[in-house]
């Protein structure tokens, strides 16, 4: 499969994104829960608010971005299909 190299960057940023969302989804869930401890000190609304998107954000999207994962099974599935050695 031939590509451009700004796909191949699109790609590799993909790739990064995706392996990194396993140590920022855990940073995530703690920054958030911590700030829902320090909203019962500081009664901010704000941050309430911004620790409810985060914890809501992390859970739900615990396992990664499907689009992402599914396009670089395919991108990885046609790379070895069109391999010289198969």
């Amino acid at each position: 499969m031939e590509m451009t190299e700004l796909e191949e960057r699109m790609l590799n940023r993909i790739e990064k994104q995706v392996a990194g969302w396993k140590y920022t989804r855990w940073m995530l869930l703690v920054i958030s829960i911590a700030m829902f401890f320090q909203y019962h000190l500081t009664q901010e609304l704000a941050m309430l608010m911004v620790a409810a998107v985060g914890v809501t954000y992390s859970i739900i999207n615990w396992a990664g971005n499907p689009a992402a994962i599914l396009l670089l099974k395919v991108v990885e599935s046609k790379r070895h299909n069109d391999s010289p050695d198969t």
